[in-house]
């Protein structure tokens, strides 16, 4: 059986990373406590950064994780191999709490030795180019942040690009407007950040400022997790709020359904602030015809028409719910009694004489309807007034449906 084509990929990303890395070596002229107090700082932090790493799932459902990374500084300073040790055993780390919490995916071994392979062989070539270009760049105004930034620019563009091949061999890169798409989501203001913060810690190593490597690591696991709780609490409200919205929303016409209409009763109620504004009730004439003559998904769209056009001439100044099947309510605010009946009575006529064109055995069809309403008019005083007002505007759409359909019935309680 032939090997699968991303594992041989990865195979060869890390044999690569590992082969050049021990014959690179440490950097020169560094005592093993050193090395060892360094590494050991990077882990432990590394470990607790954890938490505040960005998680999303690819369609293959196979978990990616976005984090700051330290890389560039850790490698430029003790060299490739240090490097390499220190990889090794946040990777481990990450692969072992993840076996221990049951969020592994199905070969996270085999993406354990993918992130080595990649993180060590990018920042190795960063080392490369620091110790080689660091001449030139120390001499010009801010050389040694403008050779950081670009060192982490193609440390991001290699990192990218390595991932991009796994994303193609999982197929979830298909074409190149997807692998266009994957590398301009990446965000310039996340690389330049990740520049600064691995500048600092190398500024400080290279001074034997281990104490203040120390304080920044705290401070920065401090301000980061703060980012990333008000993150989550953000996302958390949004969805919340996007579930309050599905709870409250008909499906098919995206108007307010009945659950809500029943709150917003409540609220009315409850301010019982001596507001006027008009409840009205609409009706599609003989709309059971409509199905019985064409089909249901002719009626749905007959539904989503009357809709649309109850938003336009609403705008801002009322709400819409489906009540029932083909009932709806509206409530009308800040008008006079004349105002809403106008605005009630132009609505009908629009509907009247504007046909909708729906899709009906595969073509066009023209589809004429009318609708009638009942329109009660009143003042909010309590939970009571909410109530009657309700019943009221329910009565008068029957009125109107006995006077022959197509009719708006009102009553002003107001005077």
């Amino acid at each position: 059986m032939s090997m699968r084509k991303d594992k041989f990929y990865i195979g060869t990303l890390f044999l690569i990373a590992v082969s050049s890395t021990i014959a690179l070596g440490f950097h020169d002229g560094l005592e093993f406590n050193t090395i060892a107090l360094t590494i050991a700082l990077y882990w432990i932090f590394s470990i607790i950064y954890f938490n505040l790493r960005y998680i999303f799932t690819t369609n293959k459902g196979i978990t990616l994780d976005y984090g700051i990374s330290y890389s560039l500084s850790i490698a430029v300073f003790l060299g490739p191999l240090g490097l390499l040790i220190y990889e090794t055993l946040n990777r481990i780390s990450v692969y072992i709490s993840r076996k221990l919490t049951k969020t592994a995916d199905e070969e996270e071994g085999l993406h354990t030795f993918y992130n080595i392979g990649s993180f060590a062989l990018s920042s190795t070539f960063a080392y490369l180019l620091y110790w080689w270009l660091e001449p030139f760049f120390i001499q010009i105004p801010l050389g040694y942040w403008v050779l950081i930034v670009i060192l982490m620019i193609i440390v991001v563009s290699l990192s990218d690009l390595f991932l991009a091949v796994i994303l193609y061999l999982w197929g979830e890169i298909t074409d190149r407007g997807k692998f266009v798409r994957f590398i301009k989501d990446r965000s310039f203001n996340d690389t330049l950040k990740s520049a600064l913060s691995n500048g600092f810690l190398l500024y400080l190593l290279l001074e034997n400022q281990f104490e203040l490597v120390f304080v920044f690591f705290l401070i920065n696991y401090t301000i980061n997790r703060s980012i990333v709780y008000k993150a989550r609490a953000t996302q958390d409200k949004i969805e919340r709020d996007q579930f309050e919205e599905m709870a409250y929303t008909d499906f098919l016409t995206a108007a307010y359904n009945r659950a809500y209409m029943n709150k917003r009763l409540e609220e009315l109620a409850d301010n019982a602030s001596g507001e006027q504004i008009g409840i009205a009730i609409a009706d599609l004439d003989r709309f059971k015809q409509l199905n019985d003559q064409y089909n249901h998904y002719v009626g749905d769209q007959v539904l989503q028409h009357f809709i649309d056009q109850v938003r336009l001439y609403l705008g801002e100044d009322g709400e819409v719910f489906r009540s029932g099947g083909e009932e709806f309510t509206l409530f009308i605010y800040g008008k006079t009694f004349d105002e809403t009946y106008d605005l009630i009575d132009q609505l009908r006529q629009n509907i009247k004489t504007t046909s909708v064109t729906v899709d009906y055995l595969g073509k066009p069809e023209n589809v004429e309807y009318s609708s009638s309403f009942g329109l009660y008019y009143f003042t909010i005083s309590d939970e009571k007034s909410i109530e009657k007002a309700h019943i009221h505007a329910d009565d008068l759409l029957y009125v109107s449906k006995e006077r022959g359909r197509n009719r708006l019935t009102s009553h002003d309680a107001t005077k």
